[in-house]
Order: C-alpha cells, then sequence, then structure tokens
C-alpha cells in the first residue's frame, strides 16, 4: 500500500468531497417559514421567496444576495386599535362594562373583513339567570325575549340581539 492512498477496507474506495453540499432536500415551504420565526428576520431586511433559501436580504435590494429570486416582503400588520381601547383580548368576546353610563356589555364583533363595536344590554337589569332550577317567570321571560328578538338574533355576529341573546339571555 503506498503512502498516499487512503487506509480502509481492500477494494473499497474513499471519497473524500471537500467543500462539496450534499445532495439537496426538498424543503417544505412551512418548513422554512417556521425556520425564519426562529432565526428571526432582522428590521430593514427581507426573508427569500426561494422554500430551499433561508438568506437575509435588505429590502432595498429587490432580489436575494444569494440565490437571485425576489424577496419576500412583509409588512407587520398593527393590532387593531378597537381592541385595545376597548380593553378586549380578541374578536367576539364579550366583555362587561359596568361603568358605562347605558350599556351593559361590548364586544368587537367581527365576521369576514367586517369589524364593528357593539355595545348592547341595559345597564342595571339583569338577563336571565342560569336555566338550571330557574323559576317559571324567569323561563318565560326568556322565552319571550327570544321570540321578540328572533328575527335579528338570526342576524348574526354584527347585530346586538345576537350577542345579548348569547351572554345575557
Amino acid at each position: 500500500m503506498a503512502k498516499d492512498e487512503p487506509k480502509g477496507k481492500k477494494g473499497v474506495v474513499v471519497v473524500i468531497a471537500l467543500g462539496k453540499p450534499k445532495k439537496e432536500e426538498k424543503v417544505k415551504k412551512g418548513d422554512v417559514v417556521a425556520k425564519r420565526r426562529a432565526i428571526g428576520i432582522q428590521p430593514g431586511m427581507a426573508g427569500c421567496s426561494n422554500p430551499n433559501c433561508l438568506a437575509q436580504t435588505p429590502e432595498v435590494s429587490g432580489a436575494c444576495q444569494t440565490c437571485g429570486s425576489p424577496l419576500d416582503i412583509q409588512k407587520a400588520k398593527k393590532p387593531d386599535s378597537r381592541l385595545k381601547r376597548i380593553g378586549v383580548s380578541g374578536y367576539n368576546k364579550p366583555k362587561r362594562t359596568p361603568n358605562h353610563p347605558k350599556k351593559s356589555h361590548v364586544v368587537v364583533a367581527k365576521e369576514g373583513n367586517k369589524v364593528k363595536v357593539i355595545r348592547y344590554g341595559q345597564q342595571g337589569v339583569s338577563g336571565s339567570p342560569k336555566k338550571r332550577g330557574e323559576s317559571k317567570s324567569y323561563r318565560k321571560r326568556r322565552e319571550s325575549f327570544k321570540a321578540r328578538h328572533g328575527k335579528n338574533i338570526k342576524r348574526g355576529k354584527m347585530s346586538a340581539a345576537y350577542w345579548a341573546n348569547r351572554s345575557k339571555w
């Protein structure tokens, strides 16, 4: 055996490839997005739209400096100011408003792309108590509300009657 030959089993050739990349694996776009979130894209930088490239490039360049693909520039969406102003944690989550002069509840309703602040319920008037063990008069009161406002309740999340029916009755 010569000095410059690599040691190994007889008949087996050992190939040493320095600097050559391994066979490229196909990566799902979701995996790359998760990796980008873990890495965190720096301010003023944009990620590459190529699913196999994790490079970050300045937004002004327009194309990835590593592979030449167009950049995936995503503007951060601001949270809805109505949620913060009213003090609710998210859309379609009713909240009691004991300090409001007229209405007892508020909700920021969202259906599709429509968003609307809805205040409902008369302040100081209780709705129906829990159904279990309720008296006849409370049962009739609840049924009367549902019969009187049935048409508006059917309108869906964008109506005050829907939310009153859901949280108070």
